[in-house]
């Protein structure tokens, strides 16, 4: 848990959130280019429904959704309409479901602690976050020109933005402590910048040095590699919440 990871399999609702919000965010973005009704039905549909699946994704699309509708000053009639539908009915699921998961009990509770949970999965989270960012902050940097005109890009970095926020201020007071139930927005808002940062890495592959090119792709490719080690280890009996003193370089 301690980087965290865009392909979390072991987790039922956050795989049932995942495509959902991954259409949200795509009809999102379809509805600020193109403002039309169509798309205003399906953003707003789809993300509300999500809330339902899991909230990890509701909790940081609508900080996000201000902030990139101010930089970007969409501000005109539909575009405000389109928010504060969102937002409106949003909240009201989320108090709704504060108060029946958070009301059950004394122990029951959302607790501001900094790095606290985090902390018991990883001995460094800079480190952490550096490596579980490390090839999408690359990608965007080498490809920067690009990448200011990708706006899928530019909102899954404010999600991944949000979700830091919220993984490292807030965690759930009592037995559900260490869970670490802040996390999945984290492992959420990775699959969102590397499924848009490895597409425009492609797109503009041949058009990158090829120094730059190859690094990336080897990065990528370790990536992968490190993805399978894992999975043969669980297959193996490996526990999939194990951690490991060194990086995978072989099979032994």
């Amino acid at each position: 848990m301690g980087p965290g990871s865009p392909s979390v399999w072991h987790n039922v609702t956050l795989l049932t959130v995942k495509p959902l919000a991954l259409m949200s965010v795509f009809y999102t973005i379809r509805f600020f280019a193109f403002t039309q009704y169509r798309y205003f039905f399906w953003a707003a549909a789809i993300t509300l429904l999500s809330i339902f699946a899991k909230p990890s994704y509701i909790i940081i699309f609508l900080p996000a959704l201000v902030v990139y509708m101010l930089f970007k000053k969409y501000f005109d009639k539909r575009q405000l309409w389109f928010a504060s539908t969102i937002i409106l009915f949003s909240l009201a699921a989320l108090v709704y479901q504060y108060t029946h998961e958070f009301g059950k009990g004394k122990d029951s509770s959302i607790i501001f602690d900094f790095l606290g949970v985090w902390s018991i999965y990883t001995p460094s989270v800079t480190v952490s976050v550096l490596m579980a960012l490390g090839l999408p902050f690359l990608i965007t940097l080498f490809n920067y020109q690009s990448v200011k005109k990708n706006e899928y890009i530019k909102f899954s970095w404010l999600l991944v933005l949000f979700a830091f926020i919220l993984f490292a201020c807030f965690a759930e007071g009592g037995e559900r402590y260490s869970d670490g139930n802040f996390s999945w927005s984290w492992h959420l808002s990775l699959s969102f910048i590397y499924l848009f940062t490895i597409i425009e890495f492609f797109k503009q592959y041949f058009l990158m040095p090829a120094v730059v090119r190859y690094s990336l792709l080897a990065i990528m490719l370790y990536q992968v590699y490190v993805g399978w080690y894992f999975l043969v280890e669980m297959i193996n009996g490996v526990a999939f919440n194990s951690s490991y003193d060194s990086f995978p370089f072989f099979f032994g």
